[in-house]
């Protein structure tokens, strides 16, 4: 039921919480480095991201009885501390998948991507015999982390080796500490509103919104990770006058694809849900909410995966600024009980004045000021007039 599926979802939204704060991209500087095809820049990776997961282990484990307290959650507080044995088993992945991306090839991280998920989908009927309970969202979870690690090594070319490189270390940091702080801000800005539900709404509204928040960040997932392993290596070695044209193609196939997913949504989005979860999960105008906070945070892949493929993070870091101020909007509805629709609209909000910050930063690279801004902008009147017509 709603009131037991919101729960289950939040060890999944505690791990991405703290695996965000830490993140500092080393699996993109593998493939946007120059020395990231090096042996011994590998064994650097993974001697790093050994250091992190066990970082977040500890953070997670000391954390568990507040994180718990949040999510008034405070009888499943030992599940919080199992929970941290994720990013220590995650520590050990092997990051070769990452590396082979060099000479495009994605067949390795197809392997390591989508097995975890079928497996823990295959073992989720054998694991409801053990558990029925909420806490089934950690069993799965700790199952996906270990599936994903044997994969890594099962399909790598060489031995996993880790060493402890300061100066690679160094440089890892300066490349991913902008992303760190952007990964933050998107993760408080996109995740931020469950929090929020999760505090000031009830347990059905939080199973509700967590349900389809999943199934809409998922699509989002699945799509950033696609689009940035086929173009991060694509852009960053076109020349100066092909990386226009590549980023103009990609641009405009986001553009079909956001337009596909929100109008899906708009039109399906109801009955898709029931079949997926029941009746139970409905909530009026929720889904309509959740089609733009789709479409608006996909327009913006492009423009991304282009600076980081220069190595500079700076211009998403600024983005992500701006789309805070959605979380600060839906602060607002949430803290005096307004309708949800509004904390979720507040979301789209936000998606949609980033992405605007975007195109204006990149008004050389999208080729014109009417394309940069008054094209989206007209859009995003366009269906948010649609959108304030419907409450």
């Amino acid at each position: 039921m709603p009131e037991n599926f919101g729960l289950a979802t939040t060890f999944m939204l505690t791990l991405s919480m703290l695996e965000m704060l830490s993140n500092m991209s080393a699996e993109m500087l593998l493939v946007q480095s120059r020395n990231g095809g090096s042996a011994s820049f590998l064994r650097a990776m993974h001697g790093f991201v050994l250091i992190r997961g066990a970082t977040v282990s500890l953070v997670i484990f000391l954390s568990a009885s507040s994180i718990a307290n949040l999510f008034h959650a405070s009888e499943i507080i030992w599940a919080f501390q199992v929970l941290a044995l994720a990013p220590l088993i995650k520590a050990f992945v092997h990051l070769g998948y990452k590396q082979s991306q060099r000479q495009y090839d994605f067949k390795s991280e197809l392997w390591v991507e989508c097995l975890p998920q079928v497996g823990a989908v295959i073992l989720l009927y054998p694991l409801s015999m053990f558990d029925s309970t909420e806490t089934i969202g950690l069993w799965v979870v700790l199952i996906q982390m270990i599936i994903f690690v044997v994969t890594s090594h099962v399909i790598a070319r060489n031995k996993y080796r880790a060493s402890f490189d300061f100066q690679v270390f160094r440089q890892v940091v300066s490349f991913g500490l902008p992303l760190v702080a952007s990964a933050l801000l998107m993760f408080f800005a996109i995740q931020g509103d469950r929090f929020l539900v999760g505090h000031y709404y009830s347990a059905e509204q939080f199973g509700i919104f967590s349900a389809i928040a999943l199934l809409v960040m998922s699509v989002c997932n699945a799509i950033s990770k696609f689009s940035t392993s086929l173009m991060l290596p694509v852009l960053s070695r076109a020349g100066e006058i092909n990386v226009v044209s590549y980023l103009r193609m990609f641009d405009i196939a986001i553009m079909t694809l956001s337009a596909v997913a929100m109008l899906f949504m708009l039109i399906f989005g109801e009955r898709f849900i029931t079949l997926l979860y029941g009746g139970a999960y409905q909530l009026p105008g929720v889904i309509d909410a959740f089609a733009f906070l789709l479409g608006f945070r996909l327009l913006r892949f492009p423009i991304t995966v282009y600076y980081i493929s220069l190595g500079d993070t700076v211009v998403p870091f600024v983005a992500n600024v701006v789309r805070f101020l959605g979380v600060l909007i839906a602060f607002q509805f949430a803290y005096f009980g307004e309708d949800i629709r509004y904390v979720i609209a507040s979301g789209a909000l936000g998606e949609f004045l980033a992405y605007l910050m975007a195109r204006l930063v990149s008004v050389k690279i999208v080729g014109s000021i009417f394309r940069a801004i008054i094209v989206p902008t007209a859009f995003g009147v366009f269906v948010s007039i649609y959108y304030i017509a419907s409450f």
